[in-house]
Formats: C-alpha cells, sequence, structure tokens
C-alpha cells in the first residue's frame, strides 16, 4: 500500500476530523434539522419498517403531506403512504387544589382514542432542494482499479459474489449474507464505490449473520473503509466523518469504539496486499 499505516497517525488524523465537525457547530445544525421531524412510538416504528420493505422504500426522513409542504416539497403523484396510528387529543377542564386549600380550573389535554395518518418518506416527496446538515458527501473521482480487484477477490475467496445494479434510493451498497454477495450501487464513481466497496468488505469479515450490535458493525466497517482508502493514498474523510459521528450520536469517543477492530483488520488485508505485491513481482522476473 502507498499510504501510511501508522496507527497513531490514522487515528489522529480521524479524531481530528470528528472534533473538527463537531466543533464547527456541524452537529448542532443537523439536531436542529432532526428536531424538525416527528419521533416515533416503538409501535409506529415497527409499522413503518414493515411498510417501508413492503414498499421498497429505505426510510431516511418521513413527515406528513401537511409539514412537507412546509419544507416546500410536495408529495409525488401516486405515492402510497406510510400507515401510522397516532392519538386523538381531547381538552378538558380540571380542578386542582391550591396550597391553601382553594380549587383552580386548568385545562388538560387527554387522549382519548386513535386514528390512522399517512406519512411519506422524503423519496417520495419533490420541491425544494432538500440538504441535511452532516450529511456523508459522496466521494468523485477516479479509484484505484488494482485496489478494488483486490478486494473483490478476497470477498470471492470468503465466498462472496460481487455484484453491481440499481438499489434503493441512499443505499450505496449492502451485504447479504444468507445468500453470499455483496452487493454495489451503479451510480457511484469509482472513489465512491472503492470506498463502499471497502466497507462492505468490513461487514463480511467482521459481522458474520448479525453477530454484531448494528451500531458497532457500523462504526467498525466505515472506520475500516476510512483506513483502507488512507492506507491507498486517499482521503475519504468527508464522507467517513459525518457517517462515524451520526452512527455514534456525536460522540467523537464512541466514533472512534470501533478503531481498534478495524485496524486489525486492515493490518491484515495490509500484509495480504504485500504477499500479493511480492508474488507478482516475482512472476514478472521469473
Amino acid at each position: 500500500m502507498k499510504g501510511y499505516l501508522n496507527y497513531h497517525e490514522l487515528r489522529e488524523q480521524l479524531e481530528g476530523a470528528l472534533k473538527e465537525l463537531v466543533d464547527s457547530g456541524r452537529w448542532g445544525e443537523f439536531l436542529h434539522f432532526a428536531s424538525r421531524f416527528s419521533t416515533y412510538s416503538p409501535r409506529n416504528t415497527l409499522l413503518i419498517y414493515g411498510q417501508c420493505q413492503k414498499l421498497g422504500i429505505t426510510p431516511s426522513y418521513l413527515a406528513g403531506y401537511s409539514r412537507w409542504k412546509e419544507l416546500g416539497r410536495w408529495v409525488k403523484k401516486g405515492s402510497v403512504g406510510v400507515r401510522i396510528v397516532v392519538p386523538l387529543t381531547q381538552r378538558t377542564r380540571v380542578a386542582e387544589s391550591n396550597y391553601d386549600g382553594s380549587l383552580e380550573p386548568l385545562d388538560e389535554l387527554k387522549v382519548v382514542g386513535f386514528r390512522a395518518a399517512s406519512i411519506f418518506d422524503l423519496s417520495q416527496t419533490e420541491g425544494e432542494p432538500f440538504e441535511e446538515p452532516m450529511a456523508p458527501k459522496l466521494l468523485s473521482g477516479q479509484g484505484d482499479q488494482v485496489a478494488e480487484e483486490f478486494l473483490r477477490n478476497l470477498l470471492v475467496r470468503q465466498g462472496f459474489t460481487v455484484v453491481s445494479g440499481t438499489l434503493d434510493e441512499g443505499v450505496n451498497g449492502y451485504t447479504d449474507f444468507s445468500g453470499r454477495v455483496v452487493a454495489l450501487s451503479d451510480s457511484l464513481s469509482d472513489m465512491q464505490r472503492l470506498k463502499t466497496l471497502a466497507h462492505e468488505f468490513a461487514h463480511a469479515s467482521m459481522h458474520e449473520r448479525g453477530a454484531t450490535e448494528r451500531e458497532v458493525a457500523e462504526l467498525e466497517a466505515e472506520t475500516f473503509a476510512f483506513l483502507y482508502m488512507s492506507g491507498i493514498g486517499y482521503d475519504s474523510v468527508q464522507y467517513s466523518a459525518p457517517y462515524l459521528l451520526r452512527w455514534a450520536g456525536g460522540s467523537v469517543e464512541t466514533a472512534l469504539g470501533g478503531f481498534e477492530r478495524a485496524y486489525s483488520l486492515f493490518l491484515e488485508v495490509a500484509a495480504k496486499s504485500s504477499e500479493n505485491d511480492e508474488v507478482e513481482s516475482a512472476a514478472c522476473h521469473g
């Protein structure tokens, strides 16, 4: 690998990028942005998840028709909404005792029933440009064909098939353990495809069949992708840093929690890369 492999330098580089994002105030912008959207109960979260799967939607941000209208966007014609349960409330007047024993009338909001309502995902809307703060920025430009082919070959040795195709909006890639498939979006630039391949390679290598909690798995996979890109001389921090921070809830310490295991895998891959280079060199001089 033509980049640098030093543990402390790489960790400090990543930590510096994470702290810069937090200190810049962009994390606060993201929290403010997120607060404009509804939060959902566990029951509604399950309803959303199941319906989005049936609709073929990867949920990102969901809101009702009126909320999207307030944000300058409208629901696309023919879109099927995701049905959730919302409370019906009624304001009633109750009497509350004061410290002196007198009664004071107060208005109280009570839940008197429930009704179904429709919400829509961002991908089902159009209108004003919608740019969320702290969004990972897709990488552009040419990648490294040799480095990409190397990872593809490692995945094949592990029994995976690497395919490209049209994926849901916002999905760059995924790893299917049951089918032994790593899928990559065919809409990515060469550089982004290489980074996404590195991310999915880490999942395939470390996270067999959900043995690791999702948050930890994502932190480890993206940290490996950052390390691999650094190892071959590319900087992926504009994507990796926001991605890690969002999975870590804005905590730099948590975001760095996947560094140890990711770095261990990175060293294994670097060693295999060196062995591969030696074999090719010997073949050329053979």
